[in-house]
């Protein structure tokens, strides 16, 4: 510790010291003077009491709690000397207290510093003091008019007391620097004692790390050996990478060429679909136009049909019809033939009956001959009604069956519709895909060629890299000293010097 630190050690110490002396004096003498004046033992107006015990509390408190809050200690000496004048002067105001050599009470605590500059100034803050004071006193009294020689008796007694007390102080003074002085050379010896056993340990830290950095730099150039042959080995796997990445290139290439064929030949596909949808679109309308078709055909079919039904039963009763008129034809020619008969019995008289008979006869003979003919057209009618009634009910069931197979091939046509549906889907989503595919590809295409790019440039610096390696090893396999451990101990070095050009003989 130097002398100035000693001296701010020895302030801060004091103005603790005082800040709780006056604390305690004001604790003291202020009640003090109120209990004895409230007893009668003074006649001092307790206004002007109370005053000046709140203005001193505020003071002395405010001072306590700046020397326990590390406030500037320079300043903090000064303003207990002011306190200290101040609270004598406010008292020595009265004429009922008897105020003498009281008004040194600033110069014996300024003592208390070492300091002959606060010394002067305690001096005369209680010259300032003095005065004041004293005019107040004899305000109030018969003898205002000897303030001066009163005031020149004080002036002249308080100076002598601080000579005197000045004398004491330079003594004081002499005693605290040789104090002072001899706590300067205690702490050099014992900085001097550290510097030697620190220079001790530092020579023996640089021994070792001489040491210990030489078989760094024989491990280092090993290492630096060993990362050559790496680096190079390093620049052998790029080289064969590049070839490998080359050749994933070409077939990356070759891929994507068979992509945009394959895209082309999706969207070829796609148009061939769509046309075949197309196509079966219009089957299926040509189909359903079929069917309504079939339908009109089955229903003239079996309109058909019932009218040859008629027909038909129109024959067989026109059949009937003729054998009646076969049967009255012949009935018919038994009577004409009767009828001649019983005319030729008549003789002349039957003639002309005979003849009407005859004439009847042949009538009755064409008749039948002509229901004949009749009946055999009727009957070949009704054969062939016959035929083509088998014929109209075959065509009728033929043209059923064929519905029925038009009505299952609509319905296989529907569900080949549904699978053209999912199939054309499908194939869209093919040539989505053959589409992202090939874009896809050429952006692999790219980034491939961005990592040829990339593994060429490390190539080259890991060329670099192996170059500067080997000339790295060379270049260490030369140095034989710590610069690190150096550095540090050169650090120490310093400090130690600094501190001791900093201290005062």
């Amino acid at each position: 510790m130097d002398k100035k630190s000693f001296v701010l050690s020895n302030t801060k110490e004091v103005n603790k010291l005082v800040s709780t002396l006056l604390l305690i004096v004001c604790l003291i003498v202020f009640p003090a003077l109120i209990v004895l004046t409230r007893a009668g033992l003074f006649k001092i107006d307790m206004g002007q009491l109370w005053i000046f015990t709140i203005i001193s509390f505020i003071l002395v408190i405010l001072n306590f709690i700046f020397a326990r809050k590390g406030v500037n200690p320079s300043f903090l000496k000064y303003f207990n000397i002011f306190i200290s004048t101040m609270i004598v002067g406010m008292l020595a105001t009265n004429v009922h207290i008897g105020i003498y050599l009281t008004y040194l009470f600033a110069c014996i605590l300024s003592g208390l510093y070492y300091d002959r500059k606060l010394n002067f100034a305690a001096f005369i803050l209680g010259l300032i003091s003095l005065a004041v004071s004293q005019y107040f006193r004899l305000q109030n009294t018969d003898r205002a008019a000897e303030y001066i020689p009163i005031l020149m008796g004080f002036v002249i007694e308080f100076l002598a007391m601080f000579l005197l007390f000045n004398l004491l102080m330079k003594r004081l003074n002499r005693m605290f620097n040789s104090l002072a002085d001899s706590e300067q050379q205690k702490q050099i010896l014992d900085t001097l004692a550290s510097v030697t056993e620190k220079s001790k340990v530092s020579s023996k830290v640089l021994f070792d790390s001489v040491n210990q950095f030489a078989a760094a730099m024989d491990e280092t150039a090993k290492s630096n050996t060993e990362i050559a042959g790496n680096a190079q080995s390093a620049v052998n796997n790029c080289q064969d990478n590049l070839q490998y990445i080359k050749e994933s290139s070409d077939f990356i290439v070759s891929i994507s060429k068979d992509l945009e064929t394959v895209s082309i030949k999706s969207a070829e596909m796609a148009d061939v679909f769509n046309s075949s949808y197309q196509a079966t679109q219009q089957s299926k309308e040509y189909m359903d136009i079929t069917m309504q078709d079939m339908g009109i055909v089955e229903k003239s079919t079996v309109d058909t049909r019932e009218v040859m039904t008629s027909l038909l039963e129109t024959t067989r009763q026109i059949d009937g019809i003729l054998g009646i008129i076969n049967t009255i034809s012949t009935q018919t020619n038994l009577l004409a033939l009767n009828a001649s008969i019983e005319s030729a019995r008549a003789g002349e008289a039957g003639k002309g009956f005979a003849v009407v008979a005859n004439e009847i006869r042949k009538l009755a003979e064409q008749t039948g001959k002509a229901t004949k003919d009749i009946s055999e057209l009727v009957t070949e009618l009704q054969n062939k009604t016959n035929s083509v009634y088998e014929t109209i009910d075959f065509g009728t069931n033929t043209i059923k069956s064929s519905i029925q197979r038009v009505m299952q091939t609509a319905e296989k046509f529907d569900e080949l519709k549904e699978l053209q549906d999912i199939l054309k889907s499908k194939v869209n989503d093919i040539d989505s895909a053959s589409v992202n595919s090939s874009s896809h590809s050429k952006k692999l295409i790219e980034v491939i060629s961005k990592i040829n790019n990339l593994v060429e440039s490390s190539l080259n610096e890991m060329q670099s890299i192996a170059s500067a390696t080997q000339e790295q090893a060379a270049v260490m396999e030369e140095i034989t000293s710590s610069f690190s451990a150096i550095e540090n101990i050169a650090s120490d070095l310093k400090s130690l010097n600094e501190e001791l050009a900093n201290l005062k003989i």
